[in-house]
């Protein structure tokens, strides 16, 4: 038996899903189940049927969704079916030419239903909370100046994983408008039946504007998600290379001593990704008792590299933020700062976190990264 599965509108649109059903219906497709989002449907002759939504009205901590025993028996001897179920909405259907009557005669009592609605959509709203919490911190991320932990880590994140971010931020504020809308279309659905408005049993689907914002988020979710995929695709571990533009420990001075050794959690020395804001090098190299920790990103300009190497600051290890750096002077690097361990250093459009312990004696890694760089030049 063929099936498939639909779209069927929101909860709180009841015309619009009674008006949807019996549309599927003459077209030969039958409602058999509803889910949150999809209604399932199979293949039958075309038909003319009339669907008729009725909302449960559980108390304040009841679990339970179904309608009574009773009121459901009621209606089925007034010639009504279920047909399906899900959540709050109890969808009933009878043939088209029946004479069974509607549901409620007075608009009021038909409004009473919706208290149920309103007050989940209501408690939707503690989310929303969290959401909005989020917002505030993705733009003081974004800004730039605040140095609070949590805005800082969100910041370098935004660098590492953009796509991953924007996708989450734009799947957040989707369920937000949902939500907003819901509360909205309900309590809006309530007071008009309360001053007498009959429900639109044949209500037409969701407006043009509502359709563009749907697209809309739809398309946002699209452009991250191929992000995803992109830096994904882009993910790759590569071997040690004096090519690279990064620092090895011969430039530091040291003699080859053979192949380099690394956390065998890493599956190369040098691991290479690219996101929307950077392309990014991660390496760790050690051979014998010496080594060099190096996250190297390539922002879109120097102001944008200048904005990471500050955030980075911040973002340190082992410092407790910039005011624990000591800023420098270095001949080809546009900005440098360094402790005995840590170094933060912009080179064009390129930022440079080393970690290096700078008290085993030997020149300074800021110092040969400038070198290096002009010697390639």
């Amino acid at each position: 038996m063929k099936r498939r599965y639909g779209w069927h509108p929101a909860d709180y649109e009841i015309g619009e899903n009674e008006h949807y059903y019996e549309e599927m219906a003459q077209k030969g497709w039958i409602l058999v189940k509803r889910g949150q989002y999809l209604s399932k449907f199979l293949k039958d002759s075309p038909r003319k049927l009339r669907y008729r939504i009725e909302i449960s009205r559980p108390g304040f901590l009841d679990e339970s969704r179904d309608l009574p025993a009773e009121q459901v028996d009621l209606y089925e001897e007034c010639g009504w079916e279920l047909a399906a179920s899900r959540g709050l909405v109890h969808v009933f259907v009878t043939p088209g030419e029946s004479d069974a009557p509607e549901f409620y005669q007075e608009p009021q009592d038909q409004a009473e239903t919706l208290k149920a609605m309103r007050r989940e959509y209501l408690w939707g709203l503690v989310p929303v909370l969290f959401y909005l919490v989020l917002d505030t911190l993705f733009i003081l991320a974004a800004a730039g100046g605040v140095t609070w932990d949590p805005v800082v880590s969100l910041r370098v994140g935004l660098v590492r994983m953009t796509g991953v971010l924007l996708l989450f931020l734009t799947l957040m504020h989707w369920a937000l408008y949902r939500y907003l809308y819901g509360i909205y279309r309900t309590i809006r659905l309530y007071r008009q039946l309360k001053r007498g408005v009959s429900l639109d049993h044949a209500s037409s689907s969701r407006s043009l504007a509502r359709r563009g914002v749907y697209a809309l988020f739809a398309l946002l979710s699209l452009a991250a998600g191929i992000s995803v995929i992109c830096q994904i695709a882009s993910s790759r571990g590569e071997e040690l290379s004096s090519e690279g533009p990064y620092l090895l420990l011969v430039d530091m001075g040291f003699e080859d001593m053979g192949e380099s050794v690394y956390f065998s959690k890493r599956k190369s020395p040098v691991e290479y990704t690219e996101s929307m804001l950077a392309k990014q090098w991660y390496v760790y190299e050690a051979t014998g008792e010496e080594w060099m920790y190096q996250d190297i990103y390539e922002m879109r300009n120097e102001e944008a590299a200048l904005w990471m190497a500050e955030t980075l600051l911040e973002d340190s290890v082992f410092a407790g933020g910039e005011e624990e750096y000591q800023k420098i002077s270095i001949e080809g690097l546009q900005a440098a700062w360094q402790t005995d361990l840590e170094f933060v250093a912009v080179l064009g459009n390129r930022v440079y976190y080393i970690t290096y312990p700078m008290w085993k004696g030997g020149p300074s890694p800021l110092e040969v990264l400038a070198k290096k760089e002009a010697k390639i030049h």
